[in-house]
């Protein structure tokens, strides 16, 4: 789990969504939680640590979190294996080098992810 608790203010937020250096998860429900977990416990403890950051983000009427995860630590094969490995279905929408920001979600829910990509397009946008 993360070291503690960081506060970032909404320009920091916005300049690690627009680098192309972290992949960008969204935790939003109890699945897209265990991914984000998943993903610091396995390439972001110890030493790797600072360079996994989490956010909590509250739009109206929602909860979520935001995780920033350096990629040195983690490749596209890797994070795609992992998210595999957890159940996202074959028809979301999977990493890749020119898409970095993450919704994950399980089998049958990727409405879900939708809403909670516009959702989290509104409050940053704001």
């Amino acid at each position: 789990m993360s070291n503690g608790l960081n506060f970032l203010t909404y320009e920091q937020v916005n300049q690690y969504v627009d680098s192309k250096k972290w992949w960008k998860i969204v935790g939003f429900d109890s699945f897209s939680n265990k991914v984000m977990m998943e993903i610091e416990n396995k390439y972001y403890m110890n030493g790797n640590n600072q360079d996994f950051q989490l956010c909590l983000i509250s739009p109206p009427g929602a909860f979520m979190g935001l995780a920033f995860a350096h990629k040195r630590h983690m490749s596209l094969n890797q994070l795609n294996r992992l998210l595999r490995s957890l159940g996202m279905p074959k028809n979301a929408e999977i990493p890749s080098p020119n898409h970095d920001i993450l919704f994950p979600c399980r089998r049958g829910d990727v409405e879900t992810a939708k809403k909670a990509a516009m959702m989290l397009d509104k409050e940053l946008s704001s």
